[in-house]
């Protein structure tokens, strides 16, 4: 009987010790599938955020492309800015984020942490053989290589997206890019009513590009369209021909309507194109018309009539004295201040006569004849 417990006493130690490994051992193993089942569970949380932020981006294409469409919407419809949409992507990402941790740690807001499956993973721990001493553990798996880029199989949603947009776009209606505005014109209805007759046309005149006079244009236009046997409405309708460049776009900006006769649209003509007209001067710019040195008389009469068509309604006695003063010494000269002209026209006409004699006698000017008491009489100019 005392041998017995003596026994019994020696061999509490040796249990002890094994009874101690088994629990080192269950507590190692236990915490190592502790940190498998928050690995899974961490490892889950971003698959399921991943998956949740996928299907929001989703969402958000679909409600995108529908808006875009316009079709497949319902009424009302709210409008969202891009920067709603962004924001509402972010929001959704940040939630789902947030369900992730709170699924890594166990403090899931949909329910307690499934801790049945804690312990069946202990039970598989605690079931697989034990590594003896001085054992290593089995190497890990290799990694698993990542497929190339070209094999890596699309999401779903994104060929969903797309397959959808493509099948829009098909079955969309299609739309003129742009629309040509109603048609508005200034003329007044009994004008546009009038058709003119086919052919007619005004020829040889240029287009009014506000370059030149505007009374000029007019008065060539008047010119050509007066040998035509027209109506008031043809004269609106060919006048407006001639525009082009800036002139028709204001005409086009004329409120509709509002030219009823000819005369109203070409008083508004000259006073929008008022500043390209030119003014005619006065007597006084005659003054400025002198003959130059070797200048002929032929020449001198020319650029002198030109000068006189810019000043209107001169004084024939007005014009015969300008000249006389404006002409360098010479025997026209004397003789317009003998006999002075009457008109304009027969000023001219003595200039033209002499201009004439001058050239018979091969000279272009000609000095005073100086008159001496001779045996013959009068000295003939040198």
């Amino acid at each position: 009987m005392h041998r017995e417990r003596k026994s019994n006493n020696r061999s509490v130690p040796g249990g002890s010790k094994a009874t101690e490994d088994l629990e080192s051992r269950k507590s190692r193993n236990a915490l190592k599938a502790t940190k498998d089942l928050k690995s899974r569970n961490a490892l889950k949380a971003t698959e399921d955020l991943e998956s949740r932020k996928g299907r929001s981006e989703l969402k958000a294409t679909e409600d995108l492309e529908n808006r875009r469409s316009g079709s497949e919407l319902p009424s009302p419809m709210i409008q969202l800015t891009p920067e709603a949409l962004q924001q509402m992507i972010d929001d959704a990402s940040a939630q789902a984020a947030g369900h992730g941790v709170d699924l890594a740690l166990g403090n899931d807001e949909h329910g307690p942490v499934d801790h049945q499956a804690d312990d069946q993973v202990e039970e598989e721990v605690e079931s697989r053989p034990s590594l003896q001493e001085g054992e290593l553990p089995p190497p890990p798996p290799p990694p698993r290589e990542a497929p190339p880029e070209e094999h890596r199989p699309q999401k779903k949603y994104q060929t969903a997206t797309r397959q959808a947009s493509i099948e829009r776009t098909k079955n969309a209606q299609a739309f003129p890019l742009a629309m040509a505005p109603p048609r508005r014109s200034p003329f007044a209805t009994h004008i546009l009513a009038e058709a003119i007759q086919p052919g007619i046309k005004i020829p040889n005149l240029s287009e009014y590009n506000r370059v030149g006079d505007p009374q000029d244009h007019l008065d060539r236009f008047l010119a050509r369209a007066d040998l035509l046997d027209i109506s008031d409405a043809a004269y609106c309708k060919l006048f407006r021909t001639t525009l082009s460049g800036k002139t028709t776009t204001w005409f086009n900006q004329l409120p509709p309507g509002t030219v009823e006769i000819f005369e109203q649209l070409s008083q508004r003509f000259l006073h929008h194109f008022a500043i390209n007209k030119r003014y005619p001067k006065t007597a006084s710019y005659l003054f400025t018309i002198v003959q130059h040195e070797h200048e002929g008389l032929k020449e001198y009469v020319q650029r002198f009539s030109e000068a006189v068509l810019e000043v209107p309604h001169v004084n024939p006695k007005l014009l015969t004295s300008i000249m006389q003063q404006n002409l360098r010494s010479s025997r026209f000269k004397e003789l317009i201040t003998g006999k002075p002209p009457a008109t304009k026209e027969e000023l001219l006409a003595r200039a033209a006569k002499y201009i004439r004699i001058e050239e018979t006698a091969g000279t272009s000017t000609m000095t005073p004849m100086k008159r001496r008491s001779t045996e013959g009489g009068v000295m003939p100019p040198k």
